[in-house]
């Protein structure tokens, strides 16, 4: 069941690079924005790619201005990423700057302003400037500051793990936080 999410996950995202790569001519934009030599082998703009679990429900939805890759297999650059992810009908959003998607370690990792929102149930943000996540488990991590608000309360930690399947948070170290009485 695993190899079979990886794979779903792989065809997807490589099914509509290469058709870009053999069909498409990417004209200006691209091309004039980057210098010389520096072109991707594959780019797309305005992406939305939508996985879906086994059974048939979105797990997990990227959207992004530009993805790009060196080579096919290697790492996917993602500019300007929001991830949806529907786990146990709780939905999250995971906002940040830029991406990398590395294919071999089953890893995204979002830096720059990261910012994951609980967005059904009881509201809850969380900001730190790095996050790896794992789309096949739905779990993440960061070992930066992290900041988590939710409902008047704040707490602080020198990195955390997340469970986003059963919205687990366990805090990592050097843990502060501040409560807003009712």
């Amino acid at each position: 069941m695993k190899t079979e999410g990886r794979r779903l996950f792989v065809v997807l995202i490589f099914v509509p690079l290469a058709l870009v790569a053999f069909f498409w001519d990417f004209g200006g934009d691209l091309e004039q924005s980057l210098p010389q030599g520096e072109q991707p082998a594959i780019a797309l703009e305005q992406v939305r790619l939508t996985q879906f679990d086994g059974a048939g429900q979105r797990a997990l939805r990227i959207e992004s201005a530009v993805l790009s890759a060196q080579e096919l297999g290697g790492v996917i650059d993602i500019e300007s990423p929001v991830i949806e992810v529907e786990a146990h009908g709780s939905s999250w959003r995971i906002l940040s700057q830029s991406g990398q998607f590395d294919q071999a370690a089953g890893r995204l990792r979002l830096s720059g302003a990261v910012r994951l929102t609980r967005q059904s149930g009881a509201a809850v943000e969380m900001r730190t400037e790095r996050l790896d996540y794992y789309p096949q488990t739905r779990r993440a991590h960061t070992d930066l500051l992290v900041r988590i608000e939710a409902q008047g309360h704040r707490v602080d930690s020198d990195g955390v793990q997340l469970d986003l399947l059963n919205s687990i948070y366990r805090l990592s170290a050097n843990v502060r936080g501040q409560h807003a009485s009712f």
